[in-house]
């Protein structure tokens, strides 16, 4: 998923509906399918400050949980 700020630089203009499925490859190698935008901001305040949010499963299967600080996280 992505934030409307971050659809808009990897995508442009083009509407939400035709971003998702989309794909974006991260590190040259690393497939992942848009699979939604989220607004910006919130209507409540918040400390969580997001632009992506890759699937666990994702993040597990690709080796990027050496990149988060391996199995420490979940």
């Amino acid at each position: 998923m992505l934030t409307e700020e971050r659809a808009k630089a990897y995508f442009g203009n083009l509407a939400p509906n035709d971003i998702i499925g989309r794909q974006i490859t991260y590190d040259d190698s690393i497939k992942t399918t848009v699979s939604g935008i989220v607004k910006d901001q919130y209507e409540k305040a918040t400390d969580l400050r997001f632009k992506e949010f890759i699937s666990l499963g994702t993040v597990i299967t690709t080796g990027l949980k050496d990149h988060f600080g391996g199995d420490e996280w979940r």
